[in-house]
């Protein structure tokens, strides 16, 4: 079973479509004016041969899986709001992302048991109670226990951030 992309004028989103030959087939027709313009109804789209601009063979490599990304979205969902579930002390024993944040900044592995662990679990705990929509918590908070942000390992920053802005995405709409 092929797939193919179809590029539809004037589209930024090619649409995928599975065993294309026969509407090839029919594109290539119309094109050479033996077939004339009418509709075409296929999944994901409806419009007119004249809209479509080209077809391009994907290479099964490159395909998606919808049922692997509905599947991984469900899973992200029910732990989203597993999380969400839990009290803002129990939420805040959670040391992701500062363990990570304090490992970018000084390289060193902390224990949950540390002093500064404990501290964080505070700040954390303050955090989840005023947000408690969000699963982790702004690194700003953490700035006092860190102190002088100076260098930090650029992939740690880049892990973060993207935590962070799901995270206030999803605080916001789900």
């Amino acid at each position: 079973m092929s797939t193919h992309e179809m590029k539809i004028k004037g589209e930024k989103l090619a649409v995928q479509v599975r065993n294309a030959d026969e509407l090839i087939k029919l594109w290539h027709t119309f094109h050479r004016g033996v077939e004339p313009d009418r509709v075409v109804d296929i999944p994901g789209w409806i419009g007119k041969l004249s809209d479509i601009q080209t077809f391009r063979l994907v290479p099964d490599c490159f395909l998606t899986d919808a049922g692997a990304t509905e599947k991984a979205h469900e899973e992200y969902m029910a732990n989203l709001r597993r999380i969400r579930n839990l009290t803002p002390t129990t939420r805040a024993t959670r040391l992701g992302i500062f363990k990570l944040l304090n490992w970018g900044f000084t390289g060193e592995n902390l224990n949950d048991d540390a002093p500064l662990a404990q501290e964080a679990i505070g700040l954390q705990e303050k955090f989840y109670t005023e947000n408690p929509l969000r699963v982790h918590c702004d690194p700003a908070i953490f700035k006092p226990l860190l102190g002088e942000w100076k260098l930090c390992d650029k992939a740690v920053l880049r892990i973060v951030e993207n935590c962070v802005l799901q995270d206030r995405f999803a605080a916001r709409s789900l």
